[in-house]
This record gives C-alpha cells, structure tokens and sequence, in this order.
C-alpha cells in the first residue's frame, strides 16, 4: 500500500454511472473463476472470446444497476479502480429492481445452464448467508463483490471501499458477511472478518 492511500476517497456510486463501474468490474473478474462459471467457461487461463467478453460485461452492467437501485455500489480511486457491490439490510430486488437494471434479459442471453449458475448463486449466498448469520441475518450487510483493476492494486483502493461499507453498518451496529476464495482470506481478516467452513 502506497503513502498516497491516505489521501484515496471512496464514493458511493450513483445509478448514472453504473456503467463506468461495471465496466471496471467486468476488467477485473474476466479471469475470475465465479465469471467464468456463469460464461461456462472452464478454462480461466484461456482470454474470454469477443462474445463471451460482452455477455461477461452485460452480466455487471446488470448486477451494478440492480445494487444501485436496491443496494450500494462503492468506488474508490479516478478511475472506478476499485469497485464494491454492498446489499444493505432490507434490500429486495423486486421486478422494479430488475426491470430497471435489465437482470431480466440475462435470462434471455444466459442460457437454460447459465440461468441456473447465475440464479441459482444468489439463492445459494442467501442460504449460506442465514445459516452463518442465524438470528442477525436479517441485520447483515451482504458484500456481494470487490474488484480492483490490476494495474491499480496495492495501492489501497480495495481498502478504501472496504472501510466506506462496513463503516455504514459499524454506525448501525449490523454484522457483515462476504464470500471469498481461500488467497482472499487474509485481506478480509485485515477487517476483522473470521473465516466460516471449508469455503
């Protein structure tokens, strides 16, 4: 982390940009294993095809506006470096929600499998989310994504997003809940976060 991260502000971001922070969230997990399960794509090694690339950035054009309309999208550094997709407490994507973000043409696009990856994922974060939570579910901040773009990283954006989310639930006194690959781990400890289970 540069000295220059003291000086780093994170925003929230507002719905009319929900595209230039898609645009860098799409960047950043082109290569991501959970992208690549909605594209199934097996290969992460491989670069996405032109077809693929575009799906891949319809797919966060869309998550991007559903949390802009019914959650909190964060951003840090001139760029969208840095970009957080936060479901505060209450949040409920109803058709509203995807209508306005265009959730409900993936449906079209995805595929009969790609359908079932995609959806099917939320309700299994919410099911894993109530049984880690328990009672203090309903009270939990839920960090659905953070990405950072690669030339970006190290320098504290990714902290930054991180610290303008959970200070909104430390003001209310609400848990908050993430999922994450194992080499994500000690980044997330950092903010006081245990790991739960084998995931």
């Amino acid at each position: 982390m540069s000295s220059e991260s003291h000086d780093i502000m994170a925003r929230a971001v507002p719905f009319t940009e929900a595209k230039n922070a898609a645009t860098s969230l799409a960047e950043c997990f082109a290569d991501d294993r959970v992208a690549r399960y909605y594209l199934q794509v097996s290969d992460c090694n491989r670069p996405l095809t032109p077809k693929e690339a575009k799906l891949n950035l319809r797919i966060y054009e869309c998550l991007t506006a559903a949390h802009c309309h019914d959650g909190l999208v964060v951003s840090a550094g001139p760029g969208y470096d840095s970009v957080g997709l936060w479901l505060p407490p209450g949040s409920d994507w109803t058709w509203k929600t995807y209508w306005r973000s265009r959730l409900w043409l993936l449906w079209l696009r995805l595929g009969r499998e790609g359908r079932a990856r995609f959806f099917g994922s939320w309700g299994t974060l919410e099911e894993s989310m109530t049984s880690t939570m328990g009672t203090r579910a309903s009270v939990t901040w839920v960090l659905t994504d953070l990405g950072t773009r690669k030339p970006s990283r190290g320098k504290g954006y990714a902290t930054k997003v991180m610290e303008y989310g959970l200070a909104l639930a430390d003001a209310q006194c609400q848990p908050t809940y993430l999922e994450c690959f194992d080499y994500n781990v000690p980044f997330y400890e950092k903010f006081g976060f245990r790991k739960r289970g084998d995931g």
